[in-house]
């Protein structure tokens, strides 16, 4: 005789940079050990390939958390998190002048996806040609280690005049860079405004130490600050 079948909630997200709607289901045991087995190893990647992992399966894979820019990772997977087993994460805030740890409790509902108003991903790099840009995924923001010159040219998505449109998928990462190359410092820095004002998840905690008294700002913005 096979076991009851037990009912799971959904919910709805947005996924900001496709502006879709997806149904999702709260993470399981099984996902939330995976969860923790990431958060134990204290390594960066595995964190990011289990909330990967995790994302895929409550979507039911109508979500392709490779694909998504970091922020929308995160932005998700907090969702998912308040969900699945509450709002609250606790920590450690760290003062910047003594050391002292002081414990603390994050809604986690707080952090917010912060959008520059100036922010596009179509620049003009002349009075005539342009680019449009793609956001980094997950994967590549990962290797912390990465050129800006290379996260430029695996992010540009197309190159555009009023006559023509290249997609980058039409040529090798080799003539992608020797284009890039070309740019003079000004358009280059151009481009490099589209990553400093992207979509980001952030919160800020001011609290006064209890130990030294100094006044600290802690930013809560690392993938393991959500694991908690």
């Amino acid at each position: 005789m096979a076991l009851p079948t037990i009912a799971v909630p959904t919910f709805d997200v947005e996924v900001y940079s496709t502006k879709e709607t997806v149904e999702m289901r709260p993470f399981l045991v099984k996902e939330e050990k995976l969860l923790i087995m990431a958060s134990e190893s204290g390594d960066k990647e595995n964190m990011i390939r289990a909330m990967q992992q995790v994302i895929n399966s409550c979507s039911n894979g109508k979500i392709e958390a490779e694909k998504l820019p970091f922020f929308d990772l995160q932005s998700i997977f907090i969702k998912l998190r308040s969900q699945s087993i509450g709002n609250e994460s606790e920590f450690n805030l760290i003062c910047g002048e003594c050391g002292h740890k002081t414990p603390t409790t994050l809604n986690l509902d707080d952090i917010k996806l912060n959008i520059s108003p100036e922010h596009t991903n179509k620049i003009m790099i002349t009075d005539d040609i342009g680019v449009i840009m793609k956001y980094p995924t997950s994967d590549i923001l990962a290797n912390e280690d990465m050129p800006i010159f290379d996260l430029v040219v695996s992010c540009v998505d197309k190159i555009f005049t009023q006559d023509e449109i290249h997609d980058s998928s039409d040529y090798t990462t080799e003539e992608m860079e020797d284009y890039v190359d070309k740019l003079t410092s000004d358009q280059f820095e151009k481009i490099v405004e589209f990553f400093i004002t992207a979509p980001k998840m952030f919160h800020n905690i001011e609290y006064t130490c209890p130990k030294c008294q100094a006044e600290n700002t802690v930013v809560i913005d690392g993938v393991e600050n959500f694991f908690g």
